[in-house]
């Protein structure tokens, strides 16, 4: 979702755009009923909610991507040019919810927040200090923030073949061991996301080095556990099947492997780079344009006119951030990042 490989890939660029529409449409039509005044499933059928599940795909691009943006950086390099990519423009939307909370006819999707409750979720370490995030997608960008922290260690030990895979090997069986009574392990480890960064590693791997046993085993664990936590009762959407939900979640790992495999490629498109550009700010404003929107438009539309509505005014508010809020934080970060390395090659 947020990073650039060193080549970029077509194939990467489309499946993001599936993730973040996967994204957006649950959290238009999954996250609160009284946006539609009426459940999501009795206007756009049993498979509606599925999109929570989907969207994990960004979690296996995210792995794919920031294996390839370890070669030739450190980890404090790695970790600027992450935190310049994340922050900015997830300012701008905590300070958009912050605004809307005020506005009338304005659906709150969380809890009331106090002024100091604001100020934690600009950190975006609010979970940690106990606070509730402004929006419920926060919690995507803060598994995002661990995957980074963690891939700084990797990158302070040099990302070479055989490092990756032991730190992958720590990884998965620390995952594993941290069970449901060990919440800080848990939070630390991303028990429950684990398995689709860790498979966006091993795809990089692949496309890198060729197919082999290790990275494809990393692969089939990962998509096992990923079912295995999908399926549980609580974890499922409402109205969705097991099958269903089996279903997303194997495409979720299909897809990325057909494009490392090789099989599933594309040519590189200006539009669909440019679409695939757009992708973090979508993520981050989409539920605010929901809330701002779909309660107003949904008294004089159809549903899926709403829909096309929203998205227009979505894709207009993702340009407007990435060009005037993303870029100039990327240029600014890589420009202090090479005066940093040129006084360090002369010192």
């Amino acid at each position: 979702m947020l990073s650039t490989p060193s080549k970029r890939l077509a194939e990467l660029d489309l499946l993001r755009l599936v993730a973040v529409l996967a994204g957006m449409a649950y959290g238009w039509l999954g996250v609160d009923a009284r946006v539609w005044a009426m459940r999501p499933t009795e206007l756009f059928g049993p498979g509606a909610l599925l999109g929570e599940h989907v969207a994990r795909l960004f979690f296996v691009i995210s792995g794919f991507l920031v294996l390839e943006s370890l070669r030739g950086r450190g980890a404090r390099e790695f970790l600027l040019a992450r935190l310049a990519r994340i922050y900015p423009a997830y300012w701008v939307s905590v300070a958009a919810v912050a605004l809307g909370a005020f506005l009338p006819g304005w659906i709150r999707l969380g809890p009331p927040l106090g002024i100091g409750e604001w100020a934690a979720n600009l950190t975006l370490f609010q979970s940690v200090l106990g606070v509730p995030h402004a929006q419920p997608i926060y919690w995507a960008l803060w598994a995002e923030l661990r995957f980074f922290l963690l891939a700084a260690v990797l990158a302070a030990a040099g990302a070479t073949y055989r490092r990756t895979v032991v730190f992958m090997s720590v990884w998965l069986a620390a995952s594993l061991f941290a069970h449901k009574d060990e919440a800080v392990l848990q939070a630390l480890f991303l028990r429950e996301e684990a398995p689709y960064f860790l498979a966006g590693m091993a795809f990089a791997l692949i496309r890198r080095h060729g197919p082999a046993i290790v990275p494809w085993g990393f692969a089939g664990v990962g998509w096992a556990l990923a079912v295995y936590y999908a399926v549980r009762p609580e974890m499922r959407p409402g109205g969705s099947t097991p099958l269903l939900v089996v279903a997303a979640v194997t495409a979720v790992f299909a897809l990325p492997a057909l494009a490392a495999a090789g099989v599933f490629r594309i040519r590189e498109r200006p539009w669909l780079t440019g679409l695939a550009e757009l992708a973090y700010p979508l993520f981050l404003f989409h539920q605010v344009t929901a809330m701002a929107l779909i309660p107003v438009l949904r008294r004089h539309l159809t549903p899926w006119a709403v829909v096309a509505v929203a998205l227009a005014v979505s894709v207009a508010l993702a340009y407007l951030v990435r060009h005037l809020v993303e870029r100039p934080a990327v240029r600014l970060t890589r420009r202090r990042v090479a005066t940093r390395a040129a006084a360090v090659k002369g010192a």
